[in-house]
């Protein structure tokens, strides 16, 4: 049957029953593409509702099919890295090691002249930044209760800008109260109903593609 004889009944159809007795649906990968073929979302949505279980097993199985490609590109990819690691690990162990030792050479020779770099503080040598920085530092304290204290004793004007006080609402005490009482301290639940649940059993797998397009992208 033409195709733009079915474009024209699905957009013309009242219902859905219409549709499907014409496009004879016994095979469905041929619903899916003619469905496609409607204008908008949204219509293409109107005449994909009333389906039943073995019409979702359907494109299941389809969605299935496509990412056992996937599964099956990932796996090779994988295995040849694993391939190209086994045959120079033992090489890079080496290489790694022998850089470690001149960095800790480099390290003492810096140390031993540090009066070379009072100004510039650094240089840099066939791409290696070498010298020295000055360090920021960072503030620790044992007790907190007592700096406080002396906070308070010896910086009594600055207590708004050393101290900080929070009071804060516990989420986890609040997920155990009823909507209406929620509703009578101003909060509301958001994200609580149906979620759309489209996820593989060896996740693992969907973990390797990730890392191994988000390697892509860095490159």
């Amino acid at each position: 049957m033409n195709v733009y004889v079915f474009r024209s009944e699905i957009y013309h159809a009242r219902n859905k029953d219409l549709i499907l007795r014409e496009l004879k649906l016994s095979v469905y990968s041929d619903i899916r593409k003619l469905i496609k073929k409607v204008g908008s979302t949204r219509t293409r949505r109107k005449y994909m509702t009333g389906l039943k279980l073995a019409d979702i097993e359907v494109f299941t199985n389809e969605y299935a099919k496509k990412r056992q490609l996937v599964v099956e590109l990932a796996d090779t990819m994988r295995q040849e890295m694993e391939a190209v690691k086994r045959k120079h690990i033992t090489e890079l162990k080496i290489r790694v090691a022998s850089a470690a030792e001149k960095k800790q050479e480099l390290s003492n020779v810096l140390e031993a002249n540090k009066e070379l770099f009072d100004k510039p503080r650094a240089h840099i040598f066939n791409g290696i930044k070498v010298g020295f920085q000055k360090q920021k530092g960072t503030i620790t304290w044992d007790d907190t209760d007592k700096v406080v204290e002396l906070i308070k004793k010896n910086f009594p004007d600055l207590v708004d800008t050393m101290l900080k006080i929070e009071t804060s609402p516990v989420k986890a005490s609040l997920e155990q109260l009823s909507v209406s009482d929620l509703k009578s301290i101003a909060c509301t639940m958001e994200g609580s109903g149906d979620k759309l649940l489209i996820k593989p059993v060896d996740v693992n797998v969907d973990k390797l593609v990730e890392a191994l397009l988000k390697d892509e992208s860095k490159d």
